[in-house]
Protein backbone atom coordinates (compact mmCIF):
# COMPACT_ATOMS: atom_id res chain seq x y z
CA UNK A 1 0.00 0.00 0.00
CA UNK A 2 1.47 3.34 -1.36
CA UNK A 3 2.30 5.90 1.89
CA UNK A 4 0.29 8.34 1.02
CA UNK A 5 -3.04 5.93 0.92
CA UNK A 6 -1.96 5.05 4.37
CA UNK A 7 -2.03 9.30 4.78
CA UNK A 8 -5.89 9.67 2.89
CA UNK A 9 -7.12 6.91 5.54
CA UNK A 10 -5.80 8.41 8.67
CA UNK A 11 -7.21 11.75 7.87
CA UNK A 12 -10.46 10.41 6.88
CA UNK A 13 -10.31 8.44 10.32
CA UNK A 14 -9.51 11.91 12.09
CA UNK A 15 -12.12 13.64 10.02
CA UNK A 16 -14.67 10.58 11.38
CA UNK A 17 -13.95 10.29 15.28
CA UNK A 18 -14.91 14.31 15.78
CA UNK A 19 -17.76 14.16 13.85
CA UNK A 20 -18.64 10.58 16.06
CA UNK A 21 -17.46 12.90 18.98
CA UNK A 22 -19.82 15.05 19.02
CA UNK A 23 -22.97 12.79 18.14
CA UNK A 24 -22.32 10.20 21.56
CA UNK A 25 -21.20 13.87 23.10
CA UNK A 26 -24.84 15.15 22.20
CA UNK A 27 -26.08 11.91 23.54
CA UNK A 28 -24.30 11.41 26.82
CA UNK A 29 -25.53 15.20 27.51
CA UNK A 30 -29.25 14.36 26.76
CA UNK A 31 -30.08 14.43 30.52
CA UNK A 32 -27.64 16.83 31.64
CA UNK A 33 -29.65 19.47 29.03
CA UNK A 34 -32.84 17.97 30.80
CA UNK A 35 -32.15 18.45 33.83
CA UNK A 36 -30.19 22.01 33.20
CA UNK A 37 -33.28 23.70 30.83
CA UNK A 38 -36.72 23.31 32.22
CA UNK A 39 -38.36 23.91 28.90
CA UNK A 40 -36.74 20.52 27.07
CA UNK A 41 -37.91 17.27 28.07
CA UNK A 42 -37.23 13.56 26.70
CA UNK A 43 -39.82 13.96 24.00
CA UNK A 44 -38.39 17.15 22.58
CA UNK A 45 -34.73 15.72 22.49
CA UNK A 46 -36.75 13.10 20.12
CA UNK A 47 -37.61 15.69 18.04
CA UNK A 48 -34.17 16.84 18.13
CA UNK A 49 -33.09 14.21 17.22
CA UNK A 50 -35.55 13.26 14.74
CA UNK A 51 -34.72 16.83 12.97
CA UNK A 52 -31.07 15.67 12.73
CA UNK A 53 -31.50 12.50 11.10
CA UNK A 54 -34.29 13.48 8.75
CA UNK A 55 -32.30 16.78 6.76
CA UNK A 56 -29.47 14.10 6.93
CA UNK A 57 -31.29 11.93 4.98
CA UNK A 58 -32.95 14.53 2.60
CA UNK A 59 -29.44 15.78 2.11
CA UNK A 60 -28.09 12.45 1.41
CA UNK A 61 -30.67 11.70 -1.20
CA UNK A 62 -31.06 14.98 -2.99
CA UNK A 63 -26.98 16.01 -2.36
CA UNK A 64 -25.46 12.26 -2.42
CA UNK A 65 -24.95 12.34 -5.92
CA UNK A 66 -22.71 15.67 -5.34
CA UNK A 67 -19.95 14.39 -4.17
CA UNK A 68 -19.45 12.60 -7.59
CA UNK A 69 -19.54 15.94 -9.43
CA UNK A 70 -17.06 18.12 -7.51
CA UNK A 71 -14.14 18.32 -5.65
CA UNK A 72 -14.13 15.42 -2.81
CA UNK A 73 -12.33 17.45 -0.38
CA UNK A 74 -13.97 21.04 -1.11
CA UNK A 75 -17.01 18.77 -0.70
CA UNK A 76 -16.07 17.57 2.79
CA UNK A 77 -14.38 20.75 4.06
CA UNK A 78 -17.90 22.89 3.43
CA UNK A 79 -19.76 20.48 4.98
CA UNK A 80 -17.91 19.50 8.29
CA UNK A 81 -17.39 23.23 8.33
CA UNK A 82 -20.73 24.34 8.23
CA UNK A 83 -22.09 21.22 10.35
CA UNK A 84 -19.90 22.35 13.06
CA UNK A 85 -20.92 26.04 13.12
CA UNK A 86 -24.72 25.13 13.98
CA UNK A 87 -23.17 22.76 16.86
CA UNK A 88 -21.53 25.64 17.86
CA UNK A 89 -24.37 27.80 18.29
CA UNK A 90 -25.98 25.45 20.27
CA UNK A 91 -24.17 26.75 23.65
CA UNK A 92 -23.90 30.35 22.00
CA UNK A 93 -28.01 29.93 22.03
CA UNK A 94 -27.75 29.14 25.62
CA UNK A 95 -25.66 31.80 26.94
CA UNK A 96 -27.75 34.20 25.19
CA UNK A 97 -30.89 32.90 27.13
CA UNK A 98 -32.66 31.27 24.34
CA UNK A 99 -33.86 27.96 25.95
CA UNK A 100 -36.53 27.51 22.86
CA UNK A 101 -36.80 24.17 21.98
CA UNK A 102 -37.53 25.07 18.95
CA UNK A 103 -34.41 26.89 18.17
CA UNK A 104 -31.96 23.17 19.22
CA UNK A 105 -34.56 21.47 16.72
CA UNK A 106 -33.50 23.85 14.39
CA UNK A 107 -30.16 23.74 14.33
CA UNK A 108 -29.57 20.09 14.87
CA UNK A 109 -31.29 19.78 11.76
CA UNK A 110 -28.69 22.36 10.02
CA UNK A 111 -26.24 20.37 11.71
CA UNK A 112 -27.58 16.41 10.20
CA UNK A 113 -27.99 18.54 6.31
CA UNK A 114 -24.52 19.58 6.46
CA UNK A 115 -23.09 16.33 8.27
CA UNK A 116 -24.89 14.29 5.01
CA UNK A 117 -22.02 15.23 2.94
CA UNK A 118 -19.60 12.76 5.13
CA UNK A 119 -20.41 9.43 4.31
CA UNK A 120 -20.69 10.11 0.15
CA UNK A 121 -17.73 12.24 -0.23
CA UNK A 122 -15.73 9.75 2.14
CA UNK A 123 -16.83 6.90 0.13
CA UNK A 124 -16.38 8.65 -2.96
CA UNK A 125 -12.38 9.35 -1.91
CA UNK A 126 -11.65 5.90 -0.37
CA UNK A 127 -13.23 4.32 -3.52
CA UNK A 128 -10.90 6.21 -5.64
CA UNK A 129 -7.51 5.39 -3.65
CA UNK A 130 -8.25 1.93 -2.66
CA UNK A 131 -8.35 -1.22 -4.77
CA UNK A 132 -11.01 -3.92 -4.30
CA UNK A 133 -8.86 -6.82 -3.55
CA UNK A 134 -8.19 -5.91 0.32
CA UNK A 135 -11.39 -3.18 0.28
CA UNK A 136 -13.53 -4.82 2.71
CA UNK A 137 -10.68 -4.83 5.72
CA UNK A 138 -9.48 -1.35 4.83
CA UNK A 139 -13.10 0.00 5.12
CA UNK A 140 -13.61 -2.41 7.84
CA UNK A 141 -10.74 0.26 9.80
CA UNK A 142 -12.23 3.06 8.11
CA UNK A 143 -16.10 2.47 9.39
CA UNK A 144 -14.57 1.45 12.61
CA UNK A 145 -12.94 5.25 12.98
CA UNK A 146 -16.54 5.83 14.16
CA UNK A 147 -16.47 3.76 17.08
CA UNK A 148 -13.36 5.13 17.73
CA UNK A 149 -15.35 8.82 17.95
CA UNK A 150 -18.02 7.41 20.10
CA UNK A 151 -14.81 6.39 22.73
CA UNK A 152 -13.55 9.82 22.39
CA UNK A 153 -17.44 11.45 22.44
CA UNK A 154 -18.16 9.66 25.32
CA UNK A 155 -14.82 10.11 27.73
CA UNK A 156 -14.35 13.56 27.12
CA UNK A 157 -17.82 14.14 28.07
CA UNK A 158 -17.18 12.09 30.92
CA UNK A 159 -13.83 13.83 31.78
CA UNK A 160 -15.86 17.54 31.21
CA UNK A 161 -19.31 16.55 33.21
CA UNK A 162 -17.86 14.36 36.42
CA UNK A 163 -14.00 15.24 36.76
CA UNK A 164 -13.75 19.28 35.44
CA UNK A 165 -17.32 19.57 36.75
CA UNK A 166 -18.45 21.84 33.69
CA UNK A 167 -21.73 22.30 32.34
CA UNK A 168 -22.50 20.39 28.92
CA UNK A 169 -22.25 23.01 26.87
CA UNK A 170 -18.44 23.59 27.04
CA UNK A 171 -17.87 19.93 25.46
CA UNK A 172 -19.54 21.25 22.34
CA UNK A 173 -17.64 24.26 22.13
CA UNK A 174 -14.39 22.34 22.26
CA UNK A 175 -15.17 19.90 20.21
CA UNK A 176 -16.91 22.34 17.50
CA UNK A 177 -13.29 23.97 17.57
CA UNK A 178 -11.51 20.73 17.11
CA UNK A 179 -13.37 19.95 13.77
CA UNK A 180 -12.73 23.28 12.49
CA UNK A 181 -9.30 22.46 12.66
CA UNK A 182 -9.62 19.22 11.14
CA UNK A 183 -11.85 21.32 7.76
CA UNK A 184 -8.17 22.61 7.41
CA UNK A 185 -6.23 19.59 7.70
CA UNK A 186 -8.61 18.00 5.19
CA UNK A 187 -7.81 21.09 2.58
CA UNK A 188 -4.35 20.85 2.97
CA UNK A 189 -3.87 17.40 2.84
CA UNK A 190 -6.15 15.14 1.05
CA UNK A 191 -5.75 14.84 -2.89
CA UNK A 192 -9.12 13.53 -4.99
CA UNK A 193 -7.15 11.12 -7.32
CA UNK A 194 -3.87 9.01 -7.17
CA UNK A 195 -3.48 9.81 -10.78
CA UNK A 196 -3.47 13.60 -9.51
CA UNK A 197 0.15 12.58 -8.37
CA UNK A 198 1.05 10.32 -10.78
CA UNK A 199 -0.26 7.06 -8.90
CA UNK A 200 -2.11 4.37 -10.74
CA UNK A 201 -4.99 2.17 -8.08
CA UNK A 202 -4.38 -1.64 -9.77
CA UNK A 203 -7.82 -2.66 -9.92
CA UNK A 204 -9.49 -6.39 -10.76
CA UNK A 205 -10.73 -6.32 -14.12
CA UNK A 206 -10.17 -4.21 -17.47
CA UNK A 207 -13.32 -3.24 -17.07
CA UNK A 208 -12.40 -1.17 -14.09
CA UNK A 209 -8.98 -0.17 -15.28
CA UNK A 210 -10.96 1.56 -18.18
CA UNK A 211 -13.32 3.06 -16.46
CA UNK A 212 -10.94 4.77 -14.42
CA UNK A 213 -10.05 6.54 -17.40
CA UNK A 214 -13.76 7.78 -18.04
CA UNK A 215 -13.87 9.22 -14.84
CA UNK A 216 -14.26 12.79 -16.03
CA UNK A 217 -16.62 11.39 -18.94
CA UNK A 218 -19.29 9.50 -17.50
CA UNK A 219 -22.80 10.22 -16.96
CA UNK A 220 -24.27 10.36 -13.25
CA UNK A 221 -26.25 7.74 -12.61
CA UNK A 222 -30.45 8.56 -11.00
CA UNK A 223 -31.79 7.10 -8.11
CA UNK A 224 -34.25 4.92 -10.08
CA UNK A 225 -31.66 3.82 -12.80
CA UNK A 226 -29.19 2.22 -9.47
CA UNK A 227 -32.18 0.61 -8.26
CA UNK A 228 -32.79 -0.59 -11.42
CA UNK A 229 -29.33 -1.83 -12.79
CA UNK A 230 -27.52 -2.71 -9.16
CA UNK A 231 -28.76 -6.28 -8.01
CA UNK A 232 -29.78 -6.45 -4.11
CA UNK A 233 -29.54 -2.39 -3.78
CA UNK A 234 -33.40 -2.26 -2.67
CA UNK A 235 -32.42 -5.23 -0.47
CA UNK A 236 -29.17 -3.79 1.13
CA UNK A 237 -31.45 -0.40 1.20
CA UNK A 238 -34.23 -2.15 3.44
CA UNK A 239 -31.55 -4.06 5.82
CA UNK A 240 -29.40 -0.03 6.52
CA UNK A 241 -32.96 1.64 6.93
CA UNK A 242 -33.19 -1.20 10.16
CA UNK A 243 -29.86 -0.99 11.43
CA UNK A 244 -29.35 2.43 11.08
CA UNK A 245 -32.04 2.83 13.44
CA UNK A 246 -30.83 0.64 15.19
CA UNK A 247 -27.45 1.90 15.79
CA UNK A 248 -28.81 5.49 16.18
CA UNK A 249 -31.47 4.15 18.73
CA UNK A 250 -28.39 3.25 20.63
CA UNK A 251 -26.36 5.87 20.34
CA UNK A 252 -28.73 8.45 21.31
CA UNK A 253 -30.23 6.94 24.17
CA UNK A 254 -28.02 4.01 25.71
CA UNK A 255 -26.12 6.63 28.00
CA UNK A 256 -29.46 7.88 29.25
CA UNK A 257 -30.75 4.66 29.94
CA UNK A 258 -27.87 3.43 32.04
CA UNK A 259 -27.62 6.81 33.70
CA UNK A 260 -31.89 6.18 34.50
CA UNK A 261 -31.08 2.97 35.99
CA UNK A 262 -28.37 4.18 38.13
CA UNK A 263 -25.54 4.06 36.37
CA UNK A 264 -24.82 7.35 36.23
CA UNK A 265 -20.83 7.19 36.95
CA UNK A 266 -20.26 3.73 34.91
CA UNK A 267 -22.58 4.58 31.45
CA UNK A 268 -19.70 6.14 29.45
CA UNK A 269 -17.77 2.73 30.14
CA UNK A 270 -20.37 0.68 29.46
CA UNK A 271 -20.97 2.57 26.42
CA UNK A 272 -17.31 2.56 25.49
CA UNK A 273 -17.07 -1.26 25.46
CA UNK A 274 -20.32 -1.19 22.96
CA UNK A 275 -17.86 0.53 21.01
CA UNK A 276 -15.22 -1.20 21.28
CA UNK A 277 -17.41 -3.81 20.36
CA UNK A 278 -18.76 -2.16 17.06
CA UNK A 279 -14.96 -1.34 16.07
CA UNK A 280 -13.85 -4.73 16.47
CA UNK A 281 -17.09 -6.38 14.64
CA UNK A 282 -16.38 -4.30 11.74
CA UNK A 283 -12.96 -5.10 11.06
CA UNK A 284 -13.18 -8.61 11.66
CA UNK A 285 -16.49 -8.74 9.23
CA UNK A 286 -14.56 -6.57 6.23
CA UNK A 287 -11.36 -9.35 6.45
CA UNK A 288 -13.85 -12.12 6.04
CA UNK A 289 -15.65 -10.39 3.44
CA UNK A 290 -12.38 -10.12 1.67
CA UNK A 291 -11.98 -13.43 2.20
CA UNK A 292 -15.64 -15.11 0.44
CA UNK A 293 -15.02 -13.64 -3.15
CA UNK A 294 -17.06 -10.23 -1.23
CA UNK A 295 -20.17 -12.22 -0.65
CA UNK A 296 -21.07 -10.11 2.66
CA UNK A 297 -25.03 -10.62 2.81
CA UNK A 298 -24.28 -14.24 4.12
CA UNK A 299 -22.74 -12.53 7.32
CA UNK A 300 -25.29 -10.45 8.06
CA UNK A 301 -28.03 -13.10 9.68
CA UNK A 302 -25.92 -15.08 12.12
CA UNK A 303 -24.34 -11.98 13.56
CA UNK A 304 -27.93 -10.20 13.67
CA UNK A 305 -29.33 -13.26 15.29
CA UNK A 306 -26.66 -13.33 18.24
CA UNK A 307 -27.37 -9.53 18.69
CA UNK A 308 -30.94 -10.56 19.22
CA UNK A 309 -29.67 -13.20 22.51
CA UNK A 310 -27.54 -10.18 23.70
CA UNK A 311 -29.80 -7.48 23.57
CA UNK A 312 -32.97 -9.60 25.31
CA UNK A 313 -30.03 -10.56 27.97
CA UNK A 314 -28.60 -7.15 29.00
CA UNK A 315 -32.30 -6.45 29.12
CA UNK A 316 -32.97 -9.06 32.20
CA UNK A 317 -30.20 -7.06 33.87
CA UNK A 318 -30.72 -5.92 36.96
CA UNK A 319 -27.96 -3.74 39.26
CA UNK A 320 -28.89 -4.93 42.57
CA UNK A 321 -28.84 -8.45 41.76
CA UNK A 322 -25.85 -8.62 39.01
CA UNK A 323 -23.05 -8.23 38.54
CA UNK A 324 -21.71 -5.14 36.58
CA UNK A 325 -19.15 -6.95 35.00
CA UNK A 326 -22.42 -8.28 33.27
CA UNK A 327 -23.40 -4.89 31.97
CA UNK A 328 -19.81 -4.92 30.59
CA UNK A 329 -19.54 -8.21 28.82
CA UNK A 330 -23.37 -7.99 27.18
CA UNK A 331 -22.65 -4.39 26.08
CA UNK A 332 -19.36 -5.42 24.58
CA UNK A 333 -21.03 -8.19 22.33
CA UNK A 334 -24.20 -6.16 21.47
CA UNK A 335 -21.79 -4.02 20.08
CA UNK A 336 -19.87 -6.53 17.86
CA UNK A 337 -22.28 -8.09 16.34
CA UNK A 338 -24.07 -4.67 15.67
CA UNK A 339 -21.16 -3.73 13.98
CA UNK A 340 -20.23 -6.46 11.37
CA UNK A 341 -23.60 -5.48 9.79
CA UNK A 342 -23.90 -2.28 10.22
CA UNK A 343 -19.58 -1.22 9.27
CA UNK A 344 -20.31 -3.86 6.45
CA UNK A 345 -22.69 -1.91 5.16
CA UNK A 346 -21.57 1.74 5.81
CA UNK A 347 -18.33 0.81 4.41
CA UNK A 348 -17.02 -2.08 1.71
CA UNK A 349 -20.27 -3.12 0.40
CA UNK A 350 -21.67 0.66 -0.70
CA UNK A 351 -18.28 0.79 -2.40
CA UNK A 352 -18.83 -2.81 -4.07
CA UNK A 353 -22.54 -1.84 -4.94
CA UNK A 354 -21.19 1.81 -6.35
CA UNK A 355 -18.75 0.46 -8.59
CA UNK A 356 -20.51 -2.43 -9.49
CA UNK A 357 -20.05 -3.82 -13.43
CA UNK A 358 -23.80 -3.40 -14.43
CA UNK A 359 -23.12 0.36 -13.64
CA UNK A 360 -20.73 0.66 -17.06
CA UNK A 361 -19.27 4.35 -17.45
CA UNK A 362 -21.05 4.81 -13.79
CA UNK A 363 -18.06 3.05 -11.94
CA UNK A 364 -17.40 6.12 -9.56
CA UNK A 365 -21.61 6.52 -9.03
CA UNK A 366 -20.75 5.40 -5.18
CA UNK A 367 -21.81 9.05 -3.85
CA UNK A 368 -25.34 8.00 -5.35
CA UNK A 369 -25.60 4.58 -4.26
CA UNK A 370 -24.21 6.20 -0.58
CA UNK A 371 -26.80 8.32 -0.75
CA UNK A 372 -29.76 6.41 -1.08
CA UNK A 373 -28.33 3.63 1.28
CA UNK A 374 -27.94 5.92 3.87
CA UNK A 375 -30.75 8.53 3.09
CA UNK A 376 -33.14 6.04 3.45
CA UNK A 377 -31.52 4.59 6.46
CA UNK A 378 -31.50 8.22 8.35
CA UNK A 379 -35.49 8.59 7.63
CA UNK A 380 -36.21 5.17 9.39
CA UNK A 381 -33.69 6.39 12.08
CA UNK A 382 -35.61 9.57 12.68
CA UNK A 383 -38.89 8.00 12.79
CA UNK A 384 -37.16 6.06 15.87
CA UNK A 385 -36.04 8.60 17.88
CA UNK A 386 -39.90 10.13 17.64
CA UNK A 387 -41.07 6.51 18.79
CA UNK A 388 -38.37 5.78 22.07
CA UNK A 389 -39.84 8.51 24.15
CA UNK A 390 -43.34 7.70 23.47
CA UNK A 391 -42.89 3.89 23.73
CA UNK A 392 -41.04 4.09 26.85
CA UNK A 393 -37.36 4.63 27.79
CA UNK A 394 -37.34 1.60 29.69
CA UNK A 395 -38.66 -0.54 26.72
CA UNK A 396 -36.16 0.61 24.52
CA UNK A 397 -34.34 -3.47 24.24
CA UNK A 398 -37.76 -4.52 23.95
CA UNK A 399 -37.94 -1.89 20.64
CA UNK A 400 -34.11 -3.01 19.23
CA UNK A 401 -34.77 -6.52 19.14
CA UNK A 402 -38.27 -6.51 16.68
CA UNK A 403 -35.80 -3.54 14.81
CA UNK A 404 -32.75 -6.30 14.69
CA UNK A 405 -35.69 -8.78 13.78
CA UNK A 406 -36.69 -6.64 10.78
CA UNK A 407 -33.23 -6.02 9.54
CA UNK A 408 -32.77 -10.42 9.16
CA UNK A 409 -35.87 -10.33 7.45
CA UNK A 410 -34.95 -7.16 4.86
CA UNK A 411 -31.29 -8.96 4.09
CA UNK A 412 -32.29 -12.94 4.18
CA UNK A 413 -33.18 -12.59 -0.26
CA UNK A 414 -29.50 -11.02 -0.49
CA UNK A 415 -27.85 -14.07 2.46
CA UNK A 416 -29.91 -17.12 0.63
CA UNK A 417 -28.75 -16.15 -2.90
CA UNK A 418 -24.95 -15.92 -1.55
CA UNK A 419 -25.19 -19.34 -0.08
CA UNK A 420 -26.80 -20.45 -3.71
CA UNK A 421 -23.96 -19.14 -4.90
CA UNK A 422 -21.50 -20.83 -2.39
CA UNK A 423 -23.38 -24.36 -2.83
CA UNK A 424 -23.27 -23.87 -6.53
CA UNK A 425 -19.35 -23.40 -6.43
CA UNK A 426 -19.10 -26.21 -4.18
CA UNK A 427 -21.14 -28.23 -6.41
CA UNK A 428 -18.47 -27.46 -9.02
CA UNK A 429 -15.58 -28.02 -7.26
CA UNK A 430 -17.05 -31.35 -6.16
CA UNK A 431 -17.87 -32.05 -10.17
CA UNK A 432 -14.52 -30.95 -11.24
CA UNK A 433 -12.12 -32.75 -8.12
CA UNK A 434 -14.38 -36.21 -9.39
CA UNK A 435 -12.88 -35.53 -13.10
CA UNK A 436 -9.94 -35.40 -12.01
CA UNK A 437 -9.97 -38.33 -10.00
CA UNK A 438 -11.94 -40.31 -12.99
CA UNK A 439 -9.58 -39.23 -15.45
CA UNK A 440 -6.16 -40.22 -13.11
CA UNK A 441 -8.01 -43.63 -12.73
CA UNK A 442 -8.23 -43.27 -16.36
CA UNK A 443 -4.46 -42.61 -16.40
CA UNK A 444 -3.51 -45.46 -14.40
CA UNK A 445 -5.65 -48.13 -16.25
CA UNK A 446 -4.08 -47.30 -19.41
CA UNK A 447 -0.51 -47.53 -17.77
CA UNK A 448 -1.13 -50.85 -16.31
CA UNK A 449 -2.75 -52.09 -19.67
CA UNK A 450 0.21 -50.99 -21.16
CA UNK A 451 2.57 -52.45 -18.81
CA UNK A 452 0.82 -56.07 -19.07
CA UNK A 453 1.13 -55.46 -22.97
CA UNK A 454 4.76 -55.11 -22.53
CA UNK A 455 4.86 -58.08 -20.19
CA UNK A 456 2.95 -60.33 -22.14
Amino acid sequence: MHLYTVKIIKIKIKKINLKKALRTSWSFYSKYIINDIKQITSQQIGYMNTSFLLLMGFGLYFFGGLGDKISAKKYLMFGIILSALFVFMIPIFYFLGIYSPIYFIILQGLNGLFESTAQPGSMRLLGTWFSSQHRGILLGIWSGSRSFGDVQGLYLSHIIINKFSLQWNYGLIIQSFICFLISYLIYKQIINYPEEIGLKIQQETTIQQESLQLTHQKTHISISQAFYTIPGLFWHTLTMMFLKALNYGILFWYPKFLQDIGLKQQSSYIAIFCSVGVLLGGIISGWIGDKIDKKRGILIPPSLFLLVICLYFFSVLNQQNDSILHFYFYSFFIGFFLGGPYNVHHGPLVVDLGQHESLKNNKEAIGRVTGIIEGAACISSAIVQIVIPYYGENNIFKLFIIISLGSIGCIWPVAVSDYKYFKNKYNNYSLNRKKIENLKNDVKIQNLQHQLIQKY
